[in-house]
């Protein structure tokens, strides 16, 4: 019988130091099939994820705007931000990188969709309730 602590686990090998990065989900995450957006932190070992509907995320981006394209609408979230809980600062373009030795293992929300949870993470789109407030910097509500 298997065992069921190994069955939601995802194992990523980094193709630097060839070691396993293991993950508290099944599968990479798809944050479109979710209405989601995510950041890792500069260290690349924590994600910073949110519901596309968040009030925060529609008062930064607004409808006819593209994240994806605007790299000053991009910069002024991230300076926004409170630090991720690594210390480092959230970036768009940071990627996941390896616990071991912090080569690349998947990349930024520019470059792809799937993303990865660390054991850090922050998820403010939990249990219906929409918490991306809590991440801005005391007063910093946007413009």
């Amino acid at each position: 019988m298997a065992d069921e602590s190994q069955e939601k686990k995802l194992s990523i090998r980094c193709p630097r130091c060839n070691r396993d990065n293991v993950f508290e989900q099944p599968y990479m995450y798809h944050a479109g099939f979710s209405d989601q957006g995510f950041m890792y932190s500069d260290s690349g070992h924590c994600t910073l994820v949110w519901s596309n509907y968040d009030p925060v995320i529609l008062k930064f981006f607004p409808p006819e705007s593209r994240f994806s394209e605007d790299a000053d609408l991009r910069k002024r979230f991230e300076l926004a931000l409170r630090p991720a809980p690594d210390g480092g600062r959230w970036g768009f373009s940071n990627p996941a990188r390896c616990v071991h030795c912090s080569g690349p293992i998947a990349g930024s929300i520019l470059n792809q969709i799937y993303y990865l949870v660390y054991p850090d993470s922050i998820i403010t789109d939990q249990d219906g309730e929409l918490s991306l407030v809590s991440q801005l910097i005391a007063g910093d509500q946007s413009s």
